[in-house]
């Protein structure tokens, strides 16, 4: 049940003696002295009834129907069904199977309660779908796990399959891997249940907040606060944030389980207590599609077992999802960055040498790590230098590394960087008008995507040299750059490095405000130049957005823009129709079917974005997803 349930219908004591005939009295007689009885237990933290509003159960035998029903739920944080279902064997022999499932339905009059009938996973009704196929064990009482799990949301599987950890698997399980059923591996009012609310919030400031490691494997660190020790082995306990804004304590997996069967986490490295990885189901299905907001940990208590129920919640416990004013949001459609292109023309010249090749000013680990950030996942990067050539003739410009999305630029980028050989022995005349030419021309040349096109396009200079002229004719950097930004929409920044001209600053600072930007001065704070690269992306990043499912009259006018903050605080924008490009007002508003974030509401966000990444950066890790979903009130 969601977080502890207040079900009765497992098989204690008195439930014993009584052989469960009451919950499915067509399975037979039993035998008091050696019963054989699979003991199903559902259990779930997804939110109720926000989102789930009744619970079907079903149980076939041999491929028939012995039992079909629907339960309500309760108030949030309860679930009024029992909290078990005992099926007893019937005399069955042990090759003859059972199939249990559960499904989670989303509506309060589903079909399924009027035929019962055994819908497919697909089913609109249906928001999660938790199934096992088992034999009988003699004279054994075992007890079958279905917990309905978030990371299983909308998850379609096949025939013979079930979903784990967010990931199809099959749905066959070896009875003989099952443990004999105990009352405390189900209720939450025993002395061995697992305390939430104490062991991941309470005394201390806790939860702590984690760094990611490697996206590739969803492993992470956590970040003890100066006055804490770190804890001794299997003292962690691991808490996500979906993007329905539930959330869900992870089970520690533990290292000899199957991988297919795990959906909670384990540890990275069993010599460090404070550093994890998601389970692999998790991992890929949830976390790296964004359904994942963010992950915190606790070192408070030993880690949470897949047997151990959630303590019962105390008595006007919320389970979350509220706004300041107490009214619940619901989660109606995820939004995704729109796609951007962008082309960075860097100083080749002898002047820039301490920025490539491994240096002290090295820019490769921090463009590396930029460019891994996932705000710029949608956004193409290409790198081109100036001196772009000896010649004025048009098209004598050609990047260096192709326009790929930034994830797969990041490795080509970051060896050009490296690579000494790639800067100059001297200083010649930069021809940066040939080379925003070139790049200009690049940005114009770029093809639709599937949503029809870029919505965002623009050029970086990063130089430590003067930028106003070269000699070629065609106008002035900063006239050029105002002419794509007037005809194209193209924007330029110019990114000032230390070391260089008394009029790097300058004119760096003419040209992004003729394309439209502000100058980013690393001569005055080298941080701000080392920063450039990972603000630029989160600027073409943010604030535009396309609804993953929803048309634009599909949107309900009382809908939110939300995420979470490095805080894990929940932020909601509110929809102003004032707000549109340009306009220096808060809120949110549709602009041709695109979700735009406005004014102080746009900072904000894009300030939490490399707050996070900057953190991150710091510590030489990637930074993790800050997804952006629309909410309204539940209905």
């Amino acid at each position: 049940m969601a977080r502890g349930s207040n079900g009765r219908g497992a098989p204690g004591a008195a439930a014993r003696a009584a052989c469960v005939a009451a919950v499915l009295a067509a399975a037979g007689a039993c035998s008091a002295e050696h019963p054989t009885e699979i003991v199903a237990g559902v259990s779930t933290q997804i939110r109720v009834p926000d989102y789930l509003k009744k619970v079907g159960v079903v149980v076939e035998q041999q491929g028939r129907v012995q039992f079909c029903d629907v339960y309500p739920v309760g108030e949030a944080g309860n679930v009024t069904l029992p909290a078990s279902l005992g099926v007893l064997s019937r005399g069955a022999s042990a090759s003859e199977s059972v199939t249990v499932q559960v499904l989670g339905l989303r509506t309060e009059e589903p079909d399924f309660e009027v035929d019962c009938r055994v819908v497919r996973p697909d089913d609109p009704e249906v928001m999660v779908l938790r199934r096992r196929r088992l034999t009988f064990v003699d004279d054994r009482i075992l007890f079958l796990p279905l917990p309905l799990k978030e990371s299983c949301r909308d998850r379609v599987c096949g025939d013979g399959e079930t979903c784990v950890g967010g990931a199809c698997v099959a749905m066959d399980i070896q009875a003989s891997s099952l443990s004999e059923y105990r009352d405390d591996m189900l209720f939450g009012e025993t002395n061995t249940c697992f305390a939430a609310d104490e062991c991941l919030e309470g005394i201390g400031g806790f939860p702590l907040p984690v760094l990611l490691d490697d996206i590739e494997d969803c492993s992470f660190s956590v970040q003890l606060r100066g006055e804490l020790t770190a804890p001794a082995a299997g003292e962690l306990n691991v808490r996500i944030h979906y993007d329905t804004f539930g959330t869900e304590v992870l089970d520690f997996d533990g290292d000899a389980s199957d991988p297919g069967e795990q959906e909670g986490f384990g540890f990275s490295d069993a010599a460090d207590p404070l550093r994890f990885r998601l389970a692999p189901n998790l991992c890929e299905s949830n976390y790296k599609q964004d359904r994942i907001l963010g992950v915190e940990a606790s070192t408070r208590c030993a880690a949470k077992r897949a047997l151990q129920p959630l303590c019962a919640p105390k008595a006007g416990a919320d389970a979350g999802g509220g706004t300041s004013s107490g009214q619940r949001l619901c989660s109606i459609d995820a939004l995704r960055p729109v796609e951007s292109a962008v082309i960075v023309l860097m100083d080749a010249s002898s002047s820039m040498r301490s920025f490539y090749g491994g240096g002290s000013d090295d820019l490769s680990q921090i463009v590396g790590l930029s460019l891994n950030n996932p705000v710029a996942r949608r956004t193409s990067v290409a790198l081109g230098t100036v001196p772009a050539s000896d010649a004025c003739a048009p098209g004598a410009f050609q990047p260096r590394v192709a326009f790929a999305l930034a994830p797969d630029a990041r490795a080509p980028v970051a060896g050009f960087l490296q690579d000494t050989a790639s800067v100059l022995s001297d200083a010649p005349d930069l021809y940066l008008a040939t080379a925003l030419q070139g790049a200009y021309a690049s940005l114009r040349a770029r093809p639709a995507t599937p949503s029809g096109g870029l919505e965002r396009k623009a050029a970086v200079v990063v130089s430590n040299r003067d930028l106003s002229s070269g000699p070629c004719p065609g106008g002035t950097p900063a006239e050029l750059a105002s002419a794509a930004l007037a005809t194209d929409d193209i924007t330029t920044y110019a990114v000032a490095l230390a070391d260089g001209d008394a009029s790097a600053v300058d004119t760096a600072r003419a040209l992004a405000e003729a394309g439209g930007t502000a100058v980013f001065d690393g001569v005055s704070d080298q941080v701000e130049g080392a920063q450039a690269m990972q603000e630029i992306l989160t600027e073409l990043g943010t604030c535009l957005y396309q609804p993953q499912t929803l048309t634009s009259d599909a949107v309900p006018t009382d809908a939110r823009v939300s995420y979470l903050d490095a805080t894990f605080s929940q932020v909601d924008i509110e929809h102003n129709p004032a707000c549109r490009e340009g306009a220096d007002v808060p809120g949110w508003n549709l602009d041709a079917g695109r979700v735009r974030v406005c004014g102080a509401d746009c900072t904000a966000l894009r300030d939490q974005v490399n707050l996070i990444a900057l953190r991150q950066a710091l510590e030489q890790r990637a930074a993790p997803p800050v997804p952006m979903v629309l909410t309204a009130p539940c209905r």
